[in-house]
Order: structure tokens, then sequence, then C-alpha cells
């Protein structure tokens, strides 16, 4: 598991597509993209958080998202809500 194939890897993604439907690219590329972190969770497992950015998909639906996220900070609280504003890669030991 790795935190960094995504660049190299989809790069026609994340600096052309996105700049030709009219994204921001310098969230996920330059000296302002995104710093996410591994946590290991013991066991041999592990996770790498993000935290989420918009994409084409609910790039248009943020007015939405952050409703929702704000009925989940009155129903569980700020701490546990959180998640909500995270994307995560897991893996699981052995795989």
């Amino acid at each position: 598991m790795d935190g960094y194939h995504a660049m190299p890897t989809h790069q026609r993604f994340f600096n052309q597509y996105l700049a030709d439907i009219g994204m921001d690219t310098a969230i996920w590329a330059g000296p302002n993209r995104i710093q996410g972190i591994g946590l290991a969770l013991g066991g041999g497992h592990a996770i790498i958080e993000n935290r989420a950015q918009a994409l084409p998909i609910t790039g248009t639906a943020k007015e939405e998202f952050d409703q929702i996220r704000a009925r989940l900070v009155e129903r569980v609280g700020s701490e546990r809500a959180h998640a909500a504003y995270y994307s995560r890669n897991l893996f699981i030991f052995p795989s």
C-alpha cells in the first residue's frame, strides 16, 4: 500500500481531465497539494488518511455535502464527525 502512486500513475486525470472540466488542479499537485498521513494500526494493519477534496462527482454537490456534514455534527459531535472530511486507504494484514 502506498500514498504516493496516484500522481505518477494517474497524471492525465489529475493534470489534464480535472483542468479540462474546470477544476482547480493545485490541490492535487505542487506545494499546496493534499498532505496525507499514514497511521500504523497495529498487527500489520495501516491506514493512509487524506483530507477529502472535491472530485467531478462531488464538486457539484458541495452544498448538499455541507448540509449532510452539519447534520452529522449535530448527531454525533464534531470529534466523531471529522471522519466525513477525510478519505482513507485501509490495509489489512495479511492481505
